[in-house]
């Protein structure tokens, strides 16, 4: 439920007590997608306890 865009991928993240496993999957991501792609993690475990997370929450995304 993440986000990609040009040079980017925002990956939503829970925190807490699950920070380890946000941060090994921000590793997968890195490794996976390569250098050129920054990976950001979002905290979004609020939205995800309501059904939906990072990509459910944008509507609108602006062009560089």
């Amino acid at each position: 439920n993440g986000v990609q865009v040009r040079g980017a991928y925002w990956m939503p993240a829970y925190g807490g007590l699950f920070a380890d496993l946000d941060r090994a999957a921000a590793r997968v991501f890195e490794m996976t997608l390569g250098s050129s792609v920054r990976v950001i993690p979002v905290p979004c475990a609020e939205s995800q306890r309501r059904d939906g997370a990072l990509h459910c929450s944008i509507s609108v995304l602006p062009r560089p």
